[in-house]
């Protein structure tokens, strides 16, 4: 571990914490995993003899949404326990300022973005995919970031970001959820409390006539990022550390994606079992004792772990573009070459600009609402 003030959640910057640098490697991980989920149309409509192979990997994709759910928890756990086992609310206010200045200038910007291709679009009269997405009272909402909060979540403009919302909504409540995570004295009590938490929300999955994935976007946010609050109590008791990880972790991984692949074609609701198994990867990398985490902690994994945000955030703006300029229709009767040329300039497209939303927004946006809060204090004295 190391010290590192970069990251959507996994940072460390003004908590004086260490970087757990297989949780950053492991957002990355989850990130190209939403991207793999949502890259789906076009892969089947240009591959169709490859599909078979890429769903495995890309159909369970929407699950590294569940997956970065259980890492806030407990990274924000991690980073923050400490400063609120005495609730204050200057600590309070300090601690979401903090997490708004990770969220909203990328929501922000991926928003304008999409907004301005959408007025354009109309301007010129090209088809827009889901029109009803795009009102202005669904500006408004997503300007405020609560456009997450209604059950079910209806799709509007930048469609990942209701996760962005449904986490504001979290971290609004992080000090109950912390509370509920403290009172259990014992691990057993931490475990029962964890799975009493996931039957509870496989049940509503499982007896509710919602329609998609997204649409229990609030209780995937509540039931993961508890279980990451949870996952932590366990992680400071060193609870797991005798298991040989590098074993389990490569057999439950593949079991989401095979299963979940099954259950899919089957009708069978992934999220009902799923994320328990990825609190497991996520409690044995944090441990950082196997062969798995020391991967996770390679350069490439940890700088494409800081990205991984402006990765998620924008890669749906650019997918809304493509379905906008090049119909399924036109792009499945393309020629071969073409389309392989066309997807991978596509796929190169979305990670550049994911670099730069990084580079260029995400961290200098966040530097300069912390120094504005910074300097805020002084300001009132004088």
């Amino acid at each position: 571990m190391r010290a590192s003030s970069c990251g959507t959640g996994i940072s460390s910057a003004g908590t004086g914490k260490l970087e757990i640098e297989a949780l950053t490697g492991l957002r990355a991980v989850a990130a190209f995993w939403v991207l793999l989920y949502h890259l789906r149309p076009f892969v089947a409509a240009a591959f169709p003899d490859m599909w078979n192979v890429f769903a495995v990997f890309s159909r369970t994709g929407y699950l590294g949404v569940d997956l970065f759910f259980i890492l806030s928890g407990f990274i924000i756990s991690y980073n923050y326990a400490n400063r609120f086992a005495t609730f204050s609310w200057q600590n309070y206010r300090r601690f979401l300022w903090a997490r708004l200045s990770r969220l909203y200038p990328v929501h922000l910007f991926t928003l304008a973005l999409l907004a301005g291709w959408i007025l354009l679009a109309k301007t010129i009269d090209m088809r827009v995919v889901g029109p009803a997405r795009y009102t202005d009272g669904l500006l408004i909402a997503n300007i405020l970031m609560v456009h997450g909060w209604s059950l079910p979540i209806v799709k509007s403009w930048n469609i990942p970001s209701w996760s962005i919302s449904a986490e504001w909504a979290a971290y609004l409540l992080f000090p109950g959820f912390l509370a509920m995570a403290l009172a259990a004295e014992r691990a057993k009590a931490h475990m029962l409390a964890l799975l009493t938490v996931f039957l509870i929300a496989g049940g509503i999955y499982a007896s509710t006539d919602l329609r998609g994935i997204m649409a229990y976007g609030l209780i995937r946010i509540a039931a993961g990022f508890f279980a990451g609050c949870m996952l932590y109590r366990l992680y400071l008791r060193g609870l797991g550390r005798g298991i040989e990880w590098s074993a389990v972790i490569p057999v439950v991984i593949a079991t989401i994606m095979v299963v979940g692949l099954i259950g899919h074609r089957a009708g069978f609701n992934t999220l009902t079992w799923a994320p328990p198994l990825l609190c497991l990867v996520v409690y044995g990398l944090a441990l950082e004792t196997c062969a798995v985490s020391r991967w996770l902690r390679r350069p490439s994994m940890l700088a494409w772990g800081r990205v991984s945000f402006s990765l998620y955030m924008i890669q749906a703006v650019y997918i809304e573009i493509m379905f906008c300029l090049i119909p399924l229709g036109v792009w499945a009767g393309a020629d071969l070459v073409p389309k392989t040329v066309v997807l991978a300039l596509f796929v190169a497209l979305i990670l550049t600009s994911a670099v730069f939303l990084h580079l260029w927004v995400e961290e200098p946006c966040r530097r300069g609402m912390r120094a504005w809060a910074l300097r805020r204090p002084t300001r009132a004295r004088t």
